[in-house]
């Protein structure tokens, strides 16, 4: 009997060895994963977050462009257009003007399917005369809405003399502020046109704020949109034309 009472007894105590084993390899096992749970990169960094979004691409226009045919722009896979709505003059008296076809390109891009949105190409020496430049953009609309901003392009030529040579970087940030507020007041997206070599800086607005020119660069920031190319081909557009992407979510 005593014989067996200890066979019994050893049997035991090999299945709660057996058991504690066990549960000591689960906790293991389980720190790890948690460990690993824990140092595992997020599944939203931005890198995947832009990979997952899509992309929609773009030209951008004015007189210069000739007569455009934007049924075939379309058909040729231009989802959106940047059309020159007019400027201001390099001289002393810097008048206002609009471009003769910017109407006629955002009411013909927009019955072709084409989002659209404009720019202006400022040289506004003072906020009075960028304020002047919103309020004759937007009478100039009458009323149109468009589906993109309207940027605010304020740009010093390379071998030309312009009224900005010797504009302030401060005051350029006030003149494109008010030219955006007086734009937005009276219901319009607005924008900066900024180029990697330009008047204006980035670094100074919102990327989602930011009509970005950077020839022949990849897409690596988080703007609006990036101006890539200045001799792009697309039917129904003579000659080259600027090139344009966008990420949409």
């Amino acid at each position: 009997m005593k014989r067996l009472l200890s066979i019994l007894l050893i049997i035991s105590l090999c299945a709660v060895f057996t058991a504690c084993a066990g549960k000591t390899e689960i906790s293991e096992t389980e720190a790890t994963t948690s460990q690993a749970v824990t140092k595992a990169p997020k599944a939203t960094s931005a890198a995947i977050q832009k990979a997952e979004r899509l992309i929609r691409k773009g030209v951008d226009v004015s007189s210069y462009s000739g007569d455009i045919d934007w049924k075939k722009v379309k058909k040729s896979g231009i989802d959106f257009a940047m059309i020159r709505l007019g400027g201001r003059g390099y001289g002393a008296e810097g008048g206002l003007y609009t471009d003769k076809t910017a109407l006629d390109n955002i009411d013909n891009a927009k019955a072709a399917g084409i989002k659209v949105g404009g720019y202006f190409f400022s040289q506004a020496l003072t906020e009075d005369e960028a304020r002047e430049e919103a309020e004759y953009i937007t009478k100039l609309l009458d009323g149109r809405k468009l589906s993109l901003p309207i940027a605010y392009d304020l740009e010093k030529l390379e071998d030309e003399e312009t009224r900005i040579e010797n504009l302030s970087y401060a005051q350029g940030l006030k003149n494109a502020s008010v030219f955006r507020k007086v734009l937005e007041k009276n219901g319009h997206k607005t924008a900066v046109y900024i180029e990697s070599d330009g008047f204006l800086g980035a670094e100074d607005f919102n990327e989602s704020e930011v009509w970005y020119s950077d020839f022949g660069k990849p897409y690596e920031n988080d703007y609006l949109m990036l101006q890539y190319s200045k001799e792009g081909k697309v039917s129904g557009i003579p000659g080259d034309v600027d090139l344009n992407i966008m990420y949409i979510n």
